[in-house]
């Protein structure tokens, strides 16, 4: 068993996302739970597209719309993981389908918020109580839905470009009331969580002497998908 230290939870800030061309050379391949994203036209790192990128593919006739994590990448094939159908965010299966329908994919990559120190996460279930007057002295209860929330803090590092590390990316969603989607790492394995989050608060400043620091407090606002490490 190896243990570590958390430095290696870290809190992703995902890009917004960019639709490629729509095209017919794509096909999908299921064997089990290993899926790959095909394309005979062997584009996919001409298209700049990277291992643990989060790939949403709509325009299949025997397949909804679904989002996967890409755990490979190469000129003709993608390999996929935990797929779950983009609306309701639930577990999809997949079936095999040739090239020829117009597929879209919409490719979002992720970017370190940089200046962390300390990032934790915590899940918690609310509770059914199925207790009746037969139960005894001890009520029985049940797990009902999950909460899970993330907490990050750390220093403002200020870039040319503005995008100051990924601090603008989710003091614009504060703004705008919108749901970011992130990827948590909590390991050096890589193990993630990927999904949509609300910011339920946003603090930042500091004394004279001090270093502009930030804090954020997110919730999933959505089912988050859980990917093991795969990089």
């Amino acid at each position: 068993m190896t243990k570590e230290t958390a430095k290696h939870c870290l809190l992703y800030v995902g890009d917004g996302g960019a639709a490629l061309t729509a095209a017919t050379t794509y096909g999908l391949t299921v064997s089990g739970s290993t899926i790959t994203l095909t394309d005979s036209a062997d584009g996919f790192v001409d298209d700049g597209i990277e291992v643990g990128e989060q790939i949403t593919v709509t325009g299949f006739a025997d397949n909804p719309g679904f989002t996967a994590i890409a755990t490979s990448v190469a000129v003709g094939a993608i390999g996929l993981k935990n797929p779950v159908n983009s609306d309701t965010r639930q577990d999809v299966t997949l079936v095999t389908e040739t090239a020829g329908e117009s597929v879209t994919l919409t490719v979002e990559g992720f970017d370190l918020l940089l200046g962390q120190a300390t990032t934790n996460y915590s899940k918690s279930a609310s509770q059914i109580d199925f207790g009746d007057k037969t139960s005894g002295n001890f009520n029985p209860q049940g797990a009902g839905t999950v909460t899970m929330d993330v907490s990050v803090d750390g220093k403002v590092e200020f870039t040319s470009d503005g995008t100051h590390g990924g601090w603008t990316a989710l003091n614009n969603a504060v703004d705008a009331g919108t749901q970011p989607n992130c990827r948590l790492v909590i390991n050096s394995a890589l193990d993630s969580y990927y999904g949509p989050f609300s910011i339920s608060s946003q603090d930042g400043g500091g004394g004279k002497d001090d270093p502009n620091a930030y804090s954020f407090s997110l919730s999933v606002a959505a089912r988050p998908v859980y990917v093991t490490g795969f990089e």
